[in-house]
């Protein structure tokens, strides 16, 4: 028996037995998700798109039009969709009623797709989720796509301890991948200046994971908004990606698209076939900048704030400037932070009638300026975008259901990698220049271990 998987597009994999389509993760093959903002660069192959309709499984790791694209799902009405057990149940619900098979993966329970292949799914709080595909006991694959595999680390390095050969497959990199449109009250533009060397990334991805093999994985994207094209400028090559600053080749890192036979323990290179993209201006995606919020639009958007009580803890206000107008949301008038979002009206109010705020940020048109604050990381994004909109957790009483359930999948590793993100999005800012940081830094380190 044959048994190969490839990787392709953005953040897929694709899984065959004797040629047959098993498994696809994350299939992104049409669209211009983010309100336009996102295209592919690079083209399947004939024999991959051959294969769409014939496949049988598709796993979904989260929300993000990137990883679950809802244009993309109409290859996909003859197979069984994949979901982690997500908190809230959003994607799967959704799915169920427009028809689709749907299947929910219990965290670390192992799924037999085949004779001889295995998923083992793992959800995160992130509303993340990774998961394994394994070869019989020769090879498994990890998939940590743009997660960290919050908890469920120890039980995911147990399950590939079993396998002679493995892979692991992440999003490494920075700019557009993630938000990068930000500017001071001064109205400064905050550069990004955290670019460190992506095959030293690499090595570490392995390491800690202990695995063989690498490769570029869920960062192949290009701009189509005139508006979002500038952040293209910040993204790494695929040079980048692969060499080290001597120029030395690391070759554990397997350069894109590539396809691996398991019994052969053999790799065959994938062409990188460039498409044409069109780039376009804001107002074919519905998008006029002269186009202010009516009285019912800036309801909308206090109510759908308002509801999210960690923001009106932590902020004095946010601002909407739409169509040149200021919009003003008061929260709470003993913080000092505030954050100001300029943007075009249809693609804000679509983002908040669908509680998909991140695609707002994530396209990369919005400017965003941070009053008396360093980032939206801890106090913002994950409490907006991933506890809210995708978790449906938004009051504390709501919200701490929602850790208790990820509390009782994982036990307490869940709840401590989450303290430690906070904490470091919190304290790595005061240590800069600080005259005991590196001696801190070995601290934590030691202590991580």
């Amino acid at each position: 028996m044959k048994c190969t998987f490839e990787t392709a597009g953005n953040a897929s994999i694709i899984v065959r037995v004797n040629d047959a389509p098993i498994l696809i993760t994350d299939p992104w093959i049409n669209s211009n998700p983010y309100f336009g903002s996102w295209d592919r660069p690079f083209e399947f192959t004939e024999n991959q798109k051959a294969s769409f309709k014939n496949i049988k499984f598709v796993w979904l790791s989260h929300g993000h039009p990137d990883h679950l694209n809802q244009d993309s799902l109409k290859y996909f009405k003859n197979s069984t969709i994949l979901l982690p057990d997500h908190f809230g149940d959003r994607t799967y619900n959704a799915l169920k009623e427009l028809g689709y098979s749907v299947c929910k993966l219990h965290s670390g329970k192992s799924y037999n797709l085949s004779d001889n292949i295995n998923l083992y799914s793992f959800s995160d709080l992130n509303q993340d989720a990774s998961c394994v595909i394994s070869f019989d006991n020769k090879c498994a694959v990890l998939n940590l796509n743009d997660g960290n595999a919050i908890g469920s680390k120890k039980v995911i390095k147990e399950i590939l301890s079993n396998f002679k050969t493995k892979f692991v497959l992440k999003l490494l990199g920075w700019g557009s991948g993630d938000m990068s449109n930000f500017f001071d009250e001064c109205g400064n533009r905050i550069p990004y200046n955290d670019k460190p060397n992506l095959a030293v990334l690499y090595d570490n991805l392995l390491k800690d994971w202990g695995c063989d093999f690498t490769s570029v994985f869920s960062c192949f994207h290009t701009f189509s908004r005139s508006d979002s094209i500038w952040v293209q400028s910040l993204d790494p090559s695929i040079n980048d990606h692969l060499f080290y600053p001597s120029g030395k080749r690391n070759n554990r890192v397997i350069e894109p698209y590539f396809q691996y036979s398991v019994e052969e323990e053999t790799f065959e290179h994938l062409p990188l076939i460039k498409r044409n993209i069109s780039v376009r201006e804001p107002d074919y995606f519905g998008d006029n900048y002269s186009d202010e919020l009516n009285k019912k639009d800036i309801l909308d958007i206090t109510e759908y704030f308002n509801k999210i009580e960690h923001i009106k803890k932590c902020y004095k206000y946010l601002c909407f400037k739409v169509g040149g107008k200021e919009n003003y949301i008061d929260l709470n008038p003993h913080s000092p932070r505030g954050i100001v979002f300029e943007t075009p009206r249809n693609s804000l109010m679509s983002s908040i009638h669908f509680e998909i705020f991140d695609d707002l940020l994530i396209g990369n048109f919005t400017k965003v300026t941070l009053i008396n604050e360093k980032s939206l990381y801890p106090d913002f994004s994950p409490y907006v975008a991933k506890y809210a909109d995708n978790g449906g957790a938004k009051s504390s009483k709501e919200l701490r259901k929602y850790f208790k359930y990820y509390r009782d999948l994982y036990g307490l590793r869940s709840d401590l990698e989450r303290l430690e993100k906070y904490s470091i999005s919190k304290i790595r800012p005061k240590l800069e220049n600080h005259l005991f940081e590196d001696v801190l830094k070995r601290i934590y380190r030691s202590l991580r271990k």
